[in-house]
This record gives structure tokens, sequence and C-alpha cells, in this order.
């Protein structure tokens, strides 16, 4: 996903806006797109707390058996 959304912030980075609507328009797509990563990261790490997670709910299943 970090990937798709370099190749976006690269595409918003080259548009060069011709009028103030525009410029407004890539200031909130530029808004989103930093929002989009913030949750990217946070997801990320909860995906990762939830792995750890289930590998010593495993662990101790295993244990027990």
């Amino acid at each position: 996903i970090f990937t798709y959304l370099q190749g976006i912030q690269e595409i918003i980075t080259n548009i060069k806006p011709k009028t103030i609507t525009e410029e407004r328009r890539l200031a909130l797509a530029k808004q989103h797109l930093k929002e989009a990563r913030r949750s990217a990261r946070k997801m990320q790490n909860e995906l990762q707390i939830l792995e750890e997670r289930l590998n010593i709910l495993e662990e101790n299943r295993n244990e027990g058996a």
C-alpha cells in the first residue's frame, strides 16, 4: 500500500495547478494522502501486534497439548 501511496504522491507533486480551484484541490488531495499514510501506518502497527498475540496464543496452545 505504501508503494501505491508513493506513486500517488509523485503524481500529485508533478501536477501544476492552473487555477486557484485546482490549487485548492491539490492541497486537499495532499492532505488526504497524508491521512491515508497515517492510517496505513496505524493499521500496519495494529496488524503486527495482532500477529504477535496470535503467535503467543499458538505457542501456549502447543505447550498445553
